[in-house]
C-alpha cells in the first residue's frame, strides 16, 4: 500500500499511514492495524494494547480520529 509504512525494530514496530483526508486515514489507519495484528499473530508475535498510542500529524483537533483494535480503542498521544 502506497500511503503505508511499517518499520520493525527489535521490540517495536511503527506504523504510517498518509491520506487525502482525515476520514480516508481513519479508515486506512485502522484497515493496516488490524491487518499488523494479524501479521503479529501469524508470526507468533503480539500486540500489547496498552502499549500502543498513535498520532496525528497535523494535530486532529476535532478528534475525529479514533483506532480500534479487537473493540478497544488505541489511545492518542
Amino acid at each position: 500500500m502506497p500511503d503505508v509504512n511499517v518499520k520493525l525494530f527489535a521490540d517495536d514496530t511503527n506504523l504510517s499511514v498518509a491520506g487525502s483526508s482525515l476520514t480516508a486515514v481513519k479508515q486506512l489507519a485502522n484497515d493496516s492495524i488490524n491487518r499488523l495484528k494479524y501479521w503479529l499473530i501469524v508470526n507468533k508475535l503480539s500486540l500489547n494494547i496498552d502499549k500502543t498510542c498513535y498520532m496525528v500529524f497535523p494535530s486532529d483537533t476535532s478528534n475525529s480520529i479514533r483506532l480500534i483494535i479487537d473493540g478497544q480503542e488505541i489511545k492518542k498521544s
